[in-house]
């Protein structure tokens, strides 16, 4: 199919956020604005996209609901080419190729200041590094379906770069912690970089520096009993699990003591001991806000508050959940919402 020249008035809605993606679009004419909430501290920002730039290329190519909404501020004329007939586009024009990844790295500003620092300097240098690291940064986050399509279209673009089996191994991982946990879910991970991983082909220029950055959990004792304990959780064996968390609560490693602090919490609440779980799970927001546990603790609160009758607790819990959601189609955020709705 053949991309499409379409005219906008002003002030008209290209997409929403949600809206299905598949297709990116090239703005000829005109201005459109991007809006959507930092997710960070939910303030509303706003991209202006001007003459001859892309836009919705992030959630076009990795076919995720948009993220953001874009409208028109001037009469425009845009240009929508379908996914396959961008990819042929790209792949064929290097020129094409520097300035979508600059707008793909652009558009990642919302996920927070640390994937800048990877992706807004050095598109010139080296576009493949660029497309990488972007991979990296979904995979360290434990947005795991994310990076697995990432990292799928890295290789459909790129197929003999050097590193080609890296990547398949990032994939098997990004697969097993999401099979396992998820998305979301599961340990922080450490994401190391070994010889044998990497084959000839194209230079590997990317930052090691934020590999050497990400908080990490060594192959520790703490580690293997977490691990143990989890698989007991999904067992619904939760008295073991809360006795196997319990071990490593007090030990070494920073990164397993929040978790376990976590699945306690989890634990409370499958053996209905719901003010319990309560107790826990509100100490464990309030010391760890930035961690993706928080709002799946607080919901757990949410639904304590509700086993204990008090829907109003419920229901301001379920409120902070919903509000901390940047991402409206996820299950937390839908599961947050119908209970909210059910609560008298």
């Amino acid at each position: 199919m053949a991309p499409k020249v379409k005219m906008f008035k002003s002030d008209s809605i290209i997409y929403f956020k949600g809206d299905k993606a598949d297709s990116v679009f090239l703005l000829k004419s005109g201005q459109v604005v991007l809006e959507y909430n930092d997710i960070q501290n939910d303030e509303p920002i706003k991209d202006i996209i001007n003459s001859g730039e892309f836009f919705g290329v992030k959630s076009g190519l990795v076919k995720y609901p948009r993220e953001e909404d874009a409208k028109t501020t001037a009469d425009s004329q845009i240009i929508e080419f379908s996914t396959p007939d961008f990819e042929a586009l790209i792949t064929k024009n290097t020129s094409i190729i520097l300035k979508m990844l600059k707008v793909f790295s652009n558009q990642l500003r919302k996920i927070g200041k640390e994937v800048q620092s990877l992706v807004t300097d050095k598109v010139t240098s080296d576009t493949t590094g660029e497309f990488f690291n972007i991979g990296e940064y979904y995979l360290k986050n434990k947005r795991y379906s994310q990076s697995i399509a990432v990292y799928k279209r890295f290789l459909s673009y790129y197929p003999n770069d050097r590193r080609a089996n890296l990547i398949k191994d990032r994939i098997a991982t990004a697969q097993q912690c999401l099979q396992n946990y998820g998305d979301e879910g599961g340990p922080a991970l450490h994401l190391e970089v070994r010889e044998d991983q990497l084959t000839g082909g194209s230079a590997m220029s990317y930052d090691n520096d934020i590999l050497n950055e990400q908080n990490t959990v060594s192959a520790s004792e703490d580690k293997k009993i977490y691990e143990e304990a989890v698989g007991l959780m999904n067992q619904k064996k939760y008295m073991d699990a809360f006795a196997e968390f319990k071990k490593v609560i007090t030990g070494n490693d920073a990164v397993i003591k929040k978790l376990a602090a976590f699945q306690i919490g989890k634990c409370f609440f499958n053996v209905q001991k719901f003010a319990e779980c309560i107790k826990q799970l509100q100490v464990f927001a309030g010391k760890y806000p930035s961690m993706p546990e928080a709002r799946e603790a607080l919901y757990y609160c949410a639904m304590a508050y509700a086993k204990l009758g008090d829907n109003e607790n419920a229901k301001n819990a379920a409120r902070k959940v919903v509000g901390l959601s940047n991402n409206k189609v996820d299950d937390l955020y839908k599961s947050a919402v119908k209970l909210y709705k059910e609560l008298p």
